[in-house]
């Protein structure tokens, strides 16, 4: 008998449902209740999601494939399988670029030769390698995407996959403590906690007081890129979060926060080390 569509399940990995005619993964993790409540939530919110109706002779253009896939990402981001500022800060501003370029062509109608041109204008605009990588890599993932879903046909037209560049150059120790001493308090802070515990910037401003475990000398980080994980802390930096959580009244306090008492984010940071 066939199971129904918007029935969810718990197989070895975790929570899964068959939602929309393929198998959605809900929650990681082992079947305990707290799991299966937060399946029955994110489920719910998943079949609260109705996409938008596009032609249906699957000529479509750029602008619909685009906004199906934005349509698709908040679905993931309701769910939890993506985070905010993934479609914030990479999907929604290349895309949108892409829109401009793209937006009444035909998928169709793009070829390897239109890709190659708009590679071209985009090296000769001056934008950096690693920029016009991230053009080309969003435009990639939302083509991979509408086919595999079944929404366009192939084949894909070929967009080259330019190579990242390493940094060249790294800064010396006498460069660092010239860096930190020119620092303001709360910038410091967070440089050396950077410096002395091997977390990602994101997960560093994304941190909350009860995520901190002075006693045993741990982070306890609940929504990292890589999922949940432990995190050794050293002297130096446990001094520094135990007189930041002074400071911080509730337990789900932000530790690092601007002068307006928001939290830190990537573009705030870069304004400060400038």
């Amino acid at each position: 008998m066939a199971r129904p569509a918007t029935m969810f399940y718990w197989r070895g990995r975790g929570y899964a449902t068959d939602t929309g005619g393929r198998r959605t993964l809900l929650v990681k993790g082992p079947r305990t209740k707290s799991n299966r409540e937060l399946a029955l939530r994110r489920l719910a919110q998943l079949l609260e999601y109705q996409p938008r109706q596009f032609s249906r002779n699957g000529n479509l253009t750029m602008s619909e494939v685009i906004d199906r896939f934005l349509d698709t990402c908040h679905a993931r981001i309701r769910m939890g399988e993506m985070k905010k500022s993934t479609l914030a800060s990479f999907y929604r501003p290349y895309l949108e670029l892409l829109r401009k370029a793209f937006g009444t062509c035909r998928v169709r109608g793009l070829s390897d030769h239109i890709i190659r041109k708009y590679r071209q204008q985009l090296v000769e605009s001056g934008l950096r390698q690693n920029t016009v990588k991230n053009h080309l890599g969003a435009l990639r993932t939302c083509l991979r995407w509408a086919l595999k879903t079944g929404l366009i046909g192939g084949p894909l037209p070929d967009i080259p996959c330019l190579p990242r560049r390493r940094r060249e150059t790294l800064p010396t120790l006498e460069e660092i403590s010239r860096l930190l001493d020119a620092a303001r308090p709360d910038v410091r802070d967070v440089l050396e906690t950077l410096l002395n515990i091997a977390v990602r910037p994101g997960d560093c401003f994304a941190l909350r007081r009860n995520w901190v475990d002075l006693d045993n000398n741990l982070l306890r980080l609940e929504d990292s890129k890589t999922g949940p994980r432990l995190v050794c802390l050293v002297p130096q930096a446990a001094q520094i979060l135990a007189r930041r959580l002074c400071a911080c009244a509730n337990p789900n306090d932000f530790v690092f926060t601007t002068v307006r008492g928001r939290p830190w984010d990537l573009r705030y940071f870069g304004e400060q080390v400038r």
